[in-house]
């Protein structure tokens, strides 16, 4: 199908106006019938005369020409661009028309491939830089594992600064924090310590846990953080609920392990242990205050 370009004004060629308009030298008044259905010459299509009829409006000689020559297409008449077939007159352009969309159909084909065989370089680039790379394993137990900067272990608590405005067990995907108070509480200024209300519960069901860090980002005292104990497994599932109120008592702020809790552990492990106990040390009696309802200081009245 060859379809001609649409250019000022709605004009399709006409191959039954060509034939007639060389019957019209002979006999004038086909010239009038050409007229009035809208036809015109190659003289008048460039200019070179008036229009055949003055019904219509005549048409610029630079929009005809955009078409091409109007002896490839026979003369031309006004009206609405309509698909036709290819006939003998127009065999070539069609050929020139599937031959430009076909080379661009290829061009696509084979921008594919080559964008397609870069994707697949860059990401074996990467495969085969750790595919080769000498392996290293680490006699865990006895060496400590390797943990990355921000890894996310198991929680560390500070009873001493949180307010259970629930903001934590919200953006929870799982429901694992559960948190119950005995009262309204808030962060006194002066100390930065939380009073007010007795923190009952503060528990993370470790069972549903997905370490993914959410309840960490709204907490509004910075109360909650991800900590580096790698793992703690349990025997069942009521001691994968982790009570940090009951750990708070015993002024701890993260749970131990059961393989924490052996006496003779690794250097490493005796190590990790001992600096838990020294960070939850200097709050220890906040901590346990904490649990407890305390009287909110008024501010004084202004004389």
């Amino acid at each position: 199908m060859v379809v001609e370009r649409r250019i000022e004004g709605t004009i399709p060629t006409c191959a039954a106006a060509n034939r007639k308009v060389k019957n019209s030298k002979k006999n004038p008044t086909i010239d009038k019938d050409l007229g009035n259905h809208g036809f015109f010459s190659r003289s008048e299509a460039f200019g070179e005369s008036k229009s055949l009829s003055s019904s219509g409006p005549a048409v610029p000689a630079t929009a005809v020409a955009a078409v091409g020559d109007p002896a490839e297409y026979g003369y031309i008449a006004r009206g609405a661009f309509r698909k036709r077939k290819a006939g003998p007159a127009h065999g070539r352009h069609a050929n020139e028309d599937r031959a430009m969309a076909g080379s661009g159909s290829v061009r696509e084909y084979f921008s594919n491939i080559t964008q397609a065989v870069k994707s697949i370089g860059i990401g074996m680039r990467i495969t085969l830089k750790y595919c080769f790379a000498k392996t290293i394993t680490l006699q865990y137990p006895d060496v400590a594992p390797a943990l990355q900067p921000r890894y996310r272990g198991f929680h560390w608590f500070e009873a001493e600064k949180c307010i259970a405005c629930d903001q934590c067990a919200k953006a929870c995907p799982v429901d694992c924090i559960y948190i119950e108070k005995s009262g309204a509480r808030k962060i006194d200024k002066e100390t930065g310590i939380a009073v007010g209300g007795a923190l009952l519960r503060y528990a993370i069901d470790y069972s549903k846990c997905i370490f993914c860090a959410l309840c960490v980002e709204p907490c509004p005292t910075d109360c909650i953080h991800m900590g580096n104990i790698h793992d703690m497994s349990a025997y069942t599932r009521e001691d994968m609920v982790v009570e940090f109120t009951d750990l708070a008592k015993q002024g701890l702020q993260t749970p131990q392990p059961l393989w924490m809790q052996k006496d003779n552990l690794p250097e490493w492990a005796a190590k990790r242990k001992q600096e838990w106990i020294d960070r939850a040390m200097p709050v220890r009696e906040e901590m346990v205050k904490a649990l407890q309802e305390s009287g909110v200081k008024k501010p004084a009245a202004a004389h």
